[in-house]
């Protein structure tokens, strides 16, 4: 899949690992990129409003179980949103037996 753009940097780096269409967490993206939690998200999200990037209209569930030792286990619910690059008139997508619907504007 050839991208052409000017971006450098994060931003370039960013979108080249969207490109192959499999949808991301910003947590994903931080752990295959390396950047910042901060520089990963304002990414992201300048991507968005753009319309360069596609992104879950509903966010995702999951939940977090760390274990604390003698304390024991804490549980913690985290929402996000995946995020994948724009190939056209995507509206949704299967994905292990979900359906995603994505979200091409920004809705507050």
């Amino acid at each position: 899949m050839g991208i052409e753009m000017p971006l450098k940097g994060t931003a370039r780096k960013i979108l080249m690992l969207l490109s192959d269409g499999k949808p991301r967490s910003s947590r994903e993206v931080r752990k295959e990129m390396g950047f910042s939690r901060d520089a990963i998200g304002s990414s992201l999200i300048r991507f968005w409003k753009k319309g360069e990037i596609l992104r879950t209209a509903e966010p995702n569930l999951s939940t977090d179980k760390i274990f604390r030792g003698r304390v024991g286990k804490t549980s913690n619910l985290r929402q996000y949103h995946l995020t994948s690059y724009d190939q056209g008139n995507t509206t949704f997508l299967y994905l292990q037996g979900q359906t995603l619907y994505f979200s091409r504007v920004l809705a507050y």
